[in-house]
């Protein structure tokens, strides 16, 4: 399902779509460290990208940015069981993404009832840094079915992790 992500922003990123391992446990540190790199821009989709919330929890230093597309809180799912096996759990979901530091990106498709937008809106109006991005035209499947406008969102995103870093970068050497 990425194939137009990692064909049409290879100009700007080293971009690997993965599939996530049957525990639904991946070390994406690890995985981040295997490529060579330290820091890594995050991209999930759907349960993929409760996923990174998981990764943010565990390991927020090797992460420069996340995006969600088609996430919301489970709790606000019509078929959120509470005992069910989640990566970050159901009350903990709402302070993960409060205390997501990096730029955040939330984007879903306008047409999306498996994640509607303003459940995706409510879960990016916790984080008072997160950028919204609804994508016209699409439904779930918004990389699939629009990707230009999901390219140019994580294209938005990516400028400002760089610019961040080096404004961060500036003040640590000016401060020297």
């Amino acid at each position: 399902m990425w194939r137009a992500q990692l064909a049409g922003l290879a100009d700007v990123r080293h971009c690997i779509a993965i599939d996530l391992p049957a525990d639904g446990r991946p070390d994406l540190a690890a995985l981040i460290e295997s490529v060579g790199e330290s820091r890594a821009d995050l991209v999930g989709h759907s349960w993929g990208g409760h996923e990174l919330l998981a990764a943010w929890r565990r390991s927020p230093a090797c992460i420069r940015s996340i995006a969600l597309l088609g996430v919301m809180f489970s709790a606000d799912s019509a078929h959120a069981a509470p005992n069910a096996r989640r990566p970050v759990a159901i009350d903990d979901q709402e302070g993960v993404v409060r205390s997501i530091t990096v730029p955040l990106l939330v984007a879903t498709g306008d047409g999306d009832i498996n994640t509607p937008p303003d459940l995706c809106r409510k879960l990016a109006g916790a984080n008072p840094g997160a950028r919204w991005v609804e994508i016209a035209g699409a439904g779930h499947m918004s990389p699939v079915e629009q990707p230009g406008q999901v390219n140019a969102a994580l294209r938005a995103l990516w400028y400002d992790s760089v610019a961040l870093e080096h404004r961060s970068t500036q003040r640590n050497t000016e401060g020297a």
